[in-house]
This record gives structure tokens, sequence and C-alpha cells, in this order.
């Protein structure tokens, strides 16, 4: 069941900082804040105003807009070194982060801002900090880290009296015990202390969110009725304040009370509301919950197609979220974080102690006593340098360690490397079959999940370009029992058919993962060709990818069938495409990984349409010009961006 409501932490850190509530005119107000931007000089208030502006985008679901404006804002105070601005713009732009769901930006950046408050010696902004960094540990799974850092921010903030951070920390407190413990009873009496102090203060947007969690403590110890009243309660809210990522979090928790009640047109009705809402605010969390919501209605109606179809998009989302490299980069952001604090410590121990030297030895110049205190010192001095001594060699010896196993992990995969490139024709093969060709191959990681095969069986020449579940590891893992299967597809079974051979290969890969006796529903997306030039026929089939094939100027494209080769459970059999070639026919195979690549000035994605307009850009060049081209327009696309998948692209001209 989905609680949080990242939107209310941002706005909880944005509003003390900026001095402003929700704009009544947000147009108007970004307007307006643009006009002042451009025409002030002095840096320090282009910050402010900066600030505000992610603030309004924000308010206004601009996302993209409010992470440049928060960005602009936090490098102009590192060029003015304005540790406060610096603090403050860190902490807002790692909130934006995590209220999207992009928690590998987000940590760096939460403990620049509390490290960056220590310094300056300002306990509300240090409070605000530490409640950031506890709502990712609790995003993360380190339920007692995230309790840790709660309970220090609370305690800062009832040292001030701020009764509305208070209200957030306590109903974040109660997100742990519930998501985390399955205490609800705990859960609830904190939710119940944040709402009472919400509704003094007037907050509708908070006493909704509130009013939603309340909901699901009741639906989780199955009091649905409560939990309807109470979810429908926030919603109605939500539309009167018209906020999106909370009516998506409201719509949610009614499509999967509806699961639970049996009425699945209901349940439907309102997850297909909050799907959309959610992409409409591009908010990764609610696309990952409500992409589950959904799989699990059409599974209760039978419809596997979409069952299929919205769990893959949950699978692949749940994967950008959360992943053991974003858990670890906590854990080591807070290791550095602690082992700097009390290095400062130390540091300021050893000045503590070098005054006071000095102090005595001012005050007493008796030989004796200076003798004494010398003496002593030195001991200190031993003693202490011992433990350092100590110290660093267990250090220096776990850090030996470390860097062993790691390097013991990455000639591993290296090592994986050369064993899948050895799977793949080697490019004497490509230019002996298929001469006139090209094969764009771009793993994300170490290892693939793409890859391609290209083999010859009588007068025919068969290739296909393989997306397997995932990428990197377990995508490499999949992609052999792919390559295998085509392999003794034709081989050991005499198909050529690309039909037949995927029909069959769908057989092997159920059979060999054992989809029929467990949950695993890896697979892979594929287009398989067939070219008999003696008279030039090409025969194709797919699992959900395509064919393009360019003549006179035009993309003429097949379809592939909607479904995946294994994972389904199902015995669909695949289509099979006879195509009449023409002399200069151009043929392209490819993965989705091109297509999906987000970059660009507004970082989105590459898209079919333009992949199309790409091709017949490039039409009249040579084949191996070709490959070139496409690799400079994705490196030129992707720029900074990190690459999202693995990217497989075949072309073949007749």
């Amino acid at each position: 069941m989905f609680k949080r409501c990242q939107k209310l932490l941002l706005l909880f850190l944005l509003v003390p900082t900026l001095g402003m509530g929700i704009p009544p005119s947000a147009t108007n107000q970004i307007d307006s804040l643009n006009h002042l931007i451009k025409t002030t000089t002095d840096k320090s208030e282009q910050i402010n105003l900066l600030n505000k502006l992610g603030y309004s985008y924000f308010s206004s679901e601009k996302y993209q807009e409010s992470i440049t404006s928060l960005n602009k804002a936090l490098t102009i105070s590192k060029e003015i070194k304005n540790k406060k601005r610096i603090a403050q713009s860190a902490g807002n732009l790692a909130n934006t982060y995590s209220a999207l769901g992009d928690y590998s930006k987000a940590i760096p950046l939460n403990f620049l801002s509390l490290k960056t408050y220590e310094e300056i010696e300002d306990s509300l902004g240090m409070a605000r900090a530490l409640m950031s960094i506890g709502n990712i540990y609790d995003e993360q799974g380190l339920s007692d880290e995230s309790l840790k850092k709660h309970q220090e921010a609370l305690d800062i903030f009832n040292q001030l009296k701020d009764s509305s951070s208070i209200a957030l920390v306590l109903s974040n407190i109660a997100i742990v015990y519930a998501e985390s413990y399955g205490n609800y009873d705990k859960a609830l009496i904190y939710n119940n202390q944040a709402l009472s102090i919400y509704k003094k203060l007037n907050n509708k947007e908070d006493i909704a969110r509130l009013l939603n969690n309340i909901g699901t403590n009741y639906y989780n110890t199955n009091a649905y009725n409560k939990a309807l009243k109470l979810y429908e309660e926030s919603l109605s809210i939500r539309e009167q304040i018209a906020d999106k990522s909370g009516m998506s979090s409201s719509l949610m928790n009614l499509a999967e009370l509806y699961v639970k009640k049996h009425n699945l047109n209901k349940a439907l009705t309102y997850a297909k509301m909050s799907f959309d809402l959610s992409q409409e605010i591009d908010a990764l969390l609610y696309i990952k919950e409500s992409s589950r919501i959904l799989s699990e209605v059409y599974k209760e109606m039978g419809n596997s197609t979409e069952e299929l179809k919205y769990y893959k998009l949950y699978s692949e989302t749940k994967d950008s979220l959360f992943n053991q490299n974003t858990a670890t980069q906590v854990v080591k952001m807070s290791a550095i974080y602690e082992t700097e604090k009390k290095q400062k410590e130390i540091e300021l121990l050893n000045k503590e102690k070098e005054k006071q030297a000095a102090l005595s030895l001012a005050e007493n110049k008796r030989k004796n006593t200076i003798i004494f205190s010398i003496i002593g010192g030195l001991a200190l001095v031993i003693i202490f340098s011992i433990f350092l001594f100590k110290r660093f060699r267990v250090t220096n010896q776990q850090k030996i360690v470390i860097e062993e196993k790691q390097k013991e992990i990455t000639d591993s995969i290296t090592y994986a490397k050369r064993i899948q490139e050895a799977i793949l024709p080697p490019e004497s093969i490509i230019k002996n079959l298929l001469p006139n060709s090209f094969f764009l191959y771009k793993p994300k990681d170490i290892v693939s999940g793409d890859f391609y095969w290209l083999e010859q069986k009588d007068n025919k020449i068969l290739f296909a370009a393989v997306d397997c579940t995932g990428h990197g590891v377990p995508g490499a893992f999949v992609s052999i029992v792919g390559h295998n299967g085509l392999t003794r597809s034709i081989n050991e079974f005499g198909l050529t058919q690309p039909a037949q051979i995927l029909n069959k290969l769908n057989e092997l890969v159920e059979e060999t993962l054992r989809q029929k006796d467990n949950e695993v529903r890896d697979g892979m997306d594929i287009s398989l060709c067939s070219i008999d030039f003696s008279n030039n026929q090409l025969q194709y089939a797919g699992a959900n990818n395509p064919l393009y094939l360019v003549r006179n100027g035009e993309i003429q494209i097949t379809k592939a069938d909607k479904q995946p080769i294994g994972g389904t459970g199902e015995n669909k059999r695949f289509t099979n495409h006879t195509i009449e070639l023409q002399k200069n026919d151009s043929i392209y195979i490819f993965s989705d990984g091109f297509a999906d690549q987000f970059g660009g000035l507004k970082d989105k994605k590459y898209g079919y349409a333009q992949f199309r307009k790409l091709l017949l850009s490039i039409q009249n060049k040579p084949m191996l010009e070709q490959l070139n081209s496409l690799d400079t327009e994705f490196n030129n696309w992707k720029g900074e961006t990190e690459q999202l998948d693995d990217v497989c692209v075949i072309g073949v001209r007749i």
C-alpha cells in the first residue's frame, strides 16, 4: 500500500527557506520571478529569486524547470561562497529529486546541506537536512537509521517550538513504523498527533496527506470501511486544492482497497486515473505503484497481456528507483559524513588541549610544574599517537580488503564480458555473410542484456537483434539462454522459418528457466530475419520488436506480435511475414535502447518517430557511415545523461 507523499516534504523545506506560501497565481508568479532574475545583478538576490522560482515551478508541477532553477541557485551560491545559500539551495534541490524518486542525486546533496548547516551552526537547517536523510534511509530499507535521524530532527524542532516541522517529523516517523515494522498502533498514535497540529494550522494539503496515511493504517488492520471513508475525504480535499501528486496517491489507495473488496471495475477506474496523473507529473514513485496495482487488477480480470505490460513497467521503474548502487551510496555517504564529523571533533579536542596547555604554561612559571606539564603532555601525545597508529592500521587493512573484493568482482564481470563477446558472431563472419551491413552494439554496463545473432543454414542467412529482460549481469545470463536457444533451433531442430524458430525458442526458454514451476518471468524481445539471396526473399517474425524496411525514401513497418519470448506462461504462436526484396532495400531491426534514451535540451526520450527520421536522413550513405552517424547521434543526444539501457541496431542493404 502506497503512503508517502513526497511533495509535502519538499514544500515544507522550501517554505521556511523562502518565506512564502503557495503562490496565488503560479503563472504570474513565475513570469514575475523570471523578469526579476533577468534585471537584478545582486548575486545573493538572484539565489533567493531562483529558489523561489524553483518552488513556484514545483507547485505548478513543472519539475524539470524546478530542477534547472534550483541547480542555478546552487551554482551561484558556490561561486560567491555563501555557505547559508549553499546549504539552502542544496537542501531544496535534494528534496526535489527525492520527491521525484531520484535518490542517487538527492543523497550527496542532502549530506552537503547537512554538513554546511553544521559549519554555520544553523539548528533549523540541520534538522531539515536530518529529516530528509531519514526519509531516504526509509526508502532504501534502513529503518533503524531512519528513525534515528527523524528523532534527532524532532528534538531540535521541539527546542525551537516549530509546530509545522514537528507535525511533519511525527508523520514521517509514523510511516517508518507502519511500512518497516508493521506497528500500525504506534503509527496511528504519531499520525493523530500530527493531524491535530495540522488542523490547528488549517493546512489543507497536510490534513489530506494525514487522512490518507491514517486510512492506510486502518487498511492494514483490515478495517476497510474506515479506510475507504478517510481515502475519499483525503481525495476530496486534494481535488479542491488541485494537488495532482496527492490525488494520485489517494487514487492508488482507493484502487488497492477496491481490489480487496473484489470490486475490480472500480479498482481499474481508480488505478488508471492514478497512472495517468503519475505520468502527467512524471513521478517515478507513483508510476511504479500505479503500474503494480494495474498489473494486479488485470491479473484478477484474466487479461494476461495487460497484466504483463504493467508488470514489466512496474519492474523497470522499481529497478530504477531502488538498486544496490543507491543503497550502497546511502551507506557510503553516511560513513563519510560520520568520519568527517569525528575528525572535526578530534581536531577541536586537540586545539582545546593546546589552548589549555598554553594557559597552564603562562600561569605556572615554576620549573617543576612546567616539567611535569611537559611530561604529562608528552605522555598524552604518545598514547594518542599509539591509538591513532592502531586505528590507522586497522582502517588501512579494511580498505585493502574492500579494494580487493571490489577488484575481484570487477575482474569476474570483465571475464564474463569476454565470455559473452565470444558467443557474438565475429566481424569476419559478418562481412562474409552480410557484406553490406552494420551492427551497432553499445552495452550499458560491462556485460549486456542485448545481443545480436547470425547464422547460415542451407541457402539462408538468419540474423536477429535481441533485448533480454534487464541489463548488466542479470540480462547477460538471460542472453546466454537466448543465444543457446536460437542456435539449437536451427542446428538441432533444423528450423529456418523465423516464426517456427521463435515458437521453439519460447519453449526452450520456459524449459531452461523452469518457468512453469516457479515465479521467474524473465524473457526477451526479438526481431528475427531470414534472407534467401537466391530469390531475394525476406522472412521475418518478431516478439514485440518490429522490422523497418526503407524503400524509395519511405519506411515500411512490419509489426511484431505483442508478446515476449518466455515469461507469459502462454503458448501463442508467432506470425511469419514474407517480403519480396528489391535492389537497394534497407532492412533495420533493433532493441528499444536507442529510442528510449533520455537526453537533448529538454532531457526527453529520443523516441521512435525521431529514430525513423534519422534512418531516412542517412539512407544515401554507405552502411559503415550509417553506423558512425547512428553512434554519433546517440552520443550527442545522451550528452551527460546516464545511458539507460543496452543498445543494439542492425542494418542490412540489399
